[in-house]
């Protein structure tokens, strides 16, 4: 069944999916239904935070296709999450928590995207919390957007100080998101924890990092296939 099961991540920038070993994006509701009609999937697992996303679920409801949603679980495994409210924590971010559950050191997960997103686990099942962070596109947007006669940035940055405003802004970003995983990390306890980096942009923030560490960059994915093997979850979505 899991290698008949149409696997979506649908995030606030991209709409990832990967079935058996084909994978791709999605931008749009057409290209959607072509891979459905193509492919001819048994069934569908959505995992979403995004309008389009939910969209998709919508025209796999009005096809009468065979899907799922995933839904956070708070006693998954075992695994103990820091939220007081767990439904609360984003899907995404559960995935990549249920995808490293039982790893055997500490770890933590750096996705790099929209927003920059970080999460670690004690090397066993308990979550230690995280923090959120806007993502390099969104940082330098939001500079540009809101001060007068900024340029517009689209190029990727380093860590050297800028001899453009391009540069500057461009530098900034990298600096302040490479500068954010350097100093998390040295605050999960007093043993640094390993990292795993997912999302879009971790290589351009990765290579600036103190610690590189791992690049999985279907760490989402590996956290729904396992969630596929998990009976009791499954039919909990039915």
């Amino acid at each position: 069944m899991v290698s008949r099961t149409l696997l979506l991540d649908c995030g606030n920038t991209a709409c990832k999916y990967q079935y058996g070993e084909e994978h791709g994006h999605l931008d749009s509701t057409e290209a959607f239904v072509q891979l459905v009609e193509r492919i001819e999937p048994e069934q569908t697992l959505l995992a979403t935070v995004s309008k389009f996303g939910q969209t998709l679920g919508e025209c796999l409801v009005e096809r009468a296709l065979p899907h799922r949603k995933v839904r956070v679980r708070p006693d998954w495994q075992g695994l103990k999450l820091a939220y007081a409210e767990p439904e609360r924590l984003g899907v995404d971010r559960w995935l990549t928590l249920v995808a490293l559950c039982g790893h055997p050191r500490p770890v933590m997960v750096v996705d790099v995207g929209t927003a920059l997103k970080i999460d670690a686990l004690d090397g066993g099942d308990r979550h230690l919390g995280g923090y959120i962070l806007p993502g390099m596109r969104l940082m330098r947007r939001a500079l540009v957007d809101d001060t007068f006669a900024l340029p517009p940035v689209d190029q990727d940055g380093a860590l050297a100080p800028g001899a453009t405003t391009r540069d500057c802004i461009a530098n900034g970003a990298v600096l302040a998101l490479a500068g954010a995983v350097d100093k998390a990390r040295a605050q999960f306890g007093p043993t640094p924890p390993d990292i795993v980096w997912t999302g879009g942009d971790a290589d351009r923030v990765r290579p600036f990092t103190a610690e590189p560490g791992q690049l999985r960059p279907a760490l989402i994915f590996e956290g729904m296939r396992r969630l596929m093997k998990d009976a009791d979850y499954m039919e909990s979505l039915a």
